[in-house]
């Protein structure tokens, strides 16, 4: 992966060749194991398992990152893409660590634009381990065909440089300068520390000859002193004089004379080396600069975006909480019409007391459709009943009540119960149990309207 690729990827650069009406329709995905890291972060990270696995650090001419240039349909999607991701991932072992799909590029001819539909996918082409993945475990045939069974395309056949359009010529010269610069920038800064610690090491080691010399020079001066201070004869005296000269002369001040002055002729040769150095570092700190203007720009153009996206989002839960409010409005309204509807027709919501609704349960069985469950007088065991899952769910939203489901799915057992009672009383006692079961869903009941009208009692119509 070069440098420069995700200046063109992104569109961090103001590009001659692109529509920039067509900019918009870019998109951009990014594995979120990689997210947030700069490329320098997730090398510096191979590097140490590389080293962990190796025991040595990682050989300049290392493939850590590969980027491929996947040509695309109008309708293919970044879904597809990422799908063609996880397929290498689980047949190779690659990792995608970038997408980017690309409409706004192409060119002109006599009569139309033609576009030059493609995506850009950048790779962690390593293993777990550190080391990078051998070209014989990624079979470039078999990606081809993978690529075009998972995006639908029809196998297309490999490339290089001289069959690319003119644009992507372009496209490609321009990554490699930028390369070039880049690695030539960080020789340059790796030679500025080299030098300065190798001027820091000569600036330590010439004061050392200085103090050297001086201590020579002050041992100089105190054994003249002594010999001069000897009662010998004065011949005896020069004599020695001349061997301590000799001896300084020797080992003393020349050989550090001549040192100090290979250090500094040296100390000289390299400051001019580091002027000529600080004008390539001010031309490349000038070059960064532009480039950090470059991408300050493309930040606040996201900035921006993220705005409006943001205002869009806004628009949208305003609109939820309309929606939201209106659907609890509505709810309402059929609680109240249904309110009112059986407080003008309380027979229609009733049930006779052989029903006993406190052991009404909804029963949930494996096979997904549910059970009604309740006790009735007569019958010795509770009686289970299948019931739709619409009026299940009709009930529990309280758009129908619970006696008007009951009613629904054990009427002929209620029909059966009642007979069973009626046919047990008699007079009075069965007089009052026609009025109680009148006022109920179940007023029309036959057997009710043979014993009404034996006894003259009327009943609801």
């Amino acid at each position: 992966m070069k440098p420069s690729s995700e200046i063109h990827n992104l569109r961090l650069k103001e590009l001659d060749y692109v529509r920039k009406d067509l900019t918009p329709l870019n998109e951009s995905w990014f594995d979120p194991r990689y997210e947030g890291r700069s490329i320098a972060e997730i090398r510096e990270d191979i590097a140490k398992r590389y080293k962990a696995t190796v025991g040595q650090k990682v050989q300049k001419n290392m493939m850590m990152f590969r980027e491929v240039i996947v040509v695309i349909a109008e309708n293919t999607t970044m879904e597809q893409l990422r799908n063609l991701a996880v397929a290498f991932e689980e047949k190779f072992g690659i990792k995608t660590m970038q997408i980017h799909i690309h409409r706004d590029e192409g060119y002109q001819n006599s009569e139309e634009w033609k576009p030059n539909l493609h995506a850009h996918m950048t790779f962690d082409w390593t293993k777990p381990n550190g080391k990078s993945i051998p070209s014989k475990e990624t079979p470039y045939a078999k990606m081809q065909t993978i690529t075009a069974e998972v995006l639908g395309m029809e196998r297309g056949e490999s490339s290089d440089v001289e069959h690319l359009n003119a644009i992507q010529y372009k496209n490609k010269k321009e990554g490699e300068r930028l390369l070039t610069f880049q690695q030539q920038n960080e020789s340059l800064q790796e030679q500025i520390e080299n030098f300065q610690q190798e001027n820091d090491s000569l600036r330590i080691e010439n004061e050392e000859l200085h103090l050297k010399q001086e201590e020579l020079r002050l041992m100089s001066e105190q054994l003249r002193k002594e010999i001069k201070g000897l009662k010998i004869t004065k011949n005896a005296k020069q004599a020695m004089l001349e061997r301590v000269d000799g001896i300084v002369g020797i080992f003393g001040k020349s050989r550090l004379r001549k040192e100090h002055e290979a250090t500094l002729t040296e100390l000289e040769e390299k400051g001019k080396e580091m002027e000529t150095l600080k004008g390539k570092v001010d031309k490349l700190k000038a070059d960064l600069e532009r480039r950090t203007a470059e991408r300050d720009k493309a930040r606040q153009e996201l900035a921006k975006a993220k705005e409006v996206i943001a205002a869009k989002d806004e628009t949208i839960s305003r609109q939820n909480d309309r929606l939201t409010s209106l659907a609890t409005e509505l709810r309402q309204m059929k609680q109240e019409k249904r309110a009112q509807e059986r407080a003008a027709n309380p027979r229609m919501y009733a049930l006779p007391d052989i029903v006993k609704m406190e052991t009404f349960r909804i029963l949930e069985a494996s096979h997904n459709y549910p059970s009604l469950r309740v006790e009735i007088d007569g019958f010795r065991d509770p009686i289970c009943k299948r019931a739709d899952k619409e009026d299940v769910r009709a009930y529990r939203a309280d758009e129908i009540s619970k006696e008007e489901i009951v009613a629904k799915y054990f009427s002929a057992e209620i029909d059966v119960a009642l007979a069973r009672r009626l046919k047990q009383l008699s007079g009075v006692t069965l007089f009052a149990e026609v009025k109680k079961i009148e006022n109920t869903m179940f007023f029309r009941l036959p057997a009710i309207l043979n014993l009404s009208s034996s006894f003259n009692i009327g009943v609801g119509s």
